[in-house]
């Protein structure tokens, strides 16, 4: 999501604090589900804390 940091600032998105909900959500659903696993043709993200 960094790369969106441009964007963001182009458009007065609170980028920050965007990143920060989006952490938040993952998270969560991580706790509930195990994983999280994003579909895209343009990449693919594998994480872990």
């Amino acid at each position: 999501m960094a790369s969106y940091r441009a964007w963001a600032a182009r458009h007065d998105v609170p980028f920050n604090a965007t990143l920060r909900r989006a952490q938040t959500l993952v998270e969560r659903h991580i706790e509930q589900h195990g994983a999280f696993e994003i579909n895209a043709l343009g990449g693919l993200l594998v994480c872990s804390k």
